[in-house]
């Protein structure tokens, strides 16, 4: 059974405890000195934290090793796409190296995370409604409707 979800494991295991140890550093809770008698005895509970992390991360994706996916489609992005996506992401950790880390800054890279994913997404903006006269729909497109 373990065996069967050892890759969602493997895959989260480090981000979730990552992500544990810089929640920790927004708090007061006192760090012991690494490699001291109060370290190794926490150890055990920083391990039980991460379990209970991980519990429901491979309850969410652990399904994603049993689906065969076929071959996927690869489409070519634009360099903005790609280069937006980059710039976006990489400006809430150019903030906690000059600020430090907040709260605030963790909320404002999940939002800058979820931009860079619309960017590579292609996000088709809602002023571009019509077509310049002369292009013909693509299959699977519909009409919009007259105003």
């Amino acid at each position: 059974m373990a065996g069967g979800r050892s890759l969602t494991v493997y895959l989260w295991h480090l981000p979730l405890l990552a992500g544990m140890s810089g929640l920790l550093l927004l708090t007061p809770v006192p760090m012991p000195a690494s490699g001291s008698a109060e370290w190794w005895w926490s150890r055990p509970l920083v391990l039980l934290a991460l379990v209970v992390l991980l519990v429901p991360a491979v309850a969410a994706f652990g399904h994603l090793e049993e689906r065969p996916t076929a071959p996927p489609r690869f489409r070519r992005r634009p360099a903005f796409q790609v280069a937006g996506a980059a710039v976006v992401v990489f400006i809430p950790a150019a903030a906690a190296a000059v600020n430090g880390l907040t709260l605030g800054l963790l909320g404002a890279a999940a939002a800058c995370f979820l931009a860079a994913l619309a960017f590579l997404r292609g996000v088709r903006l809602p002023f571009r409604r019509g077509r310049p006269s002369g292009q013909e729909m693509t299959a699977g497109e519909e009409a919009l409707p007259a105003e």
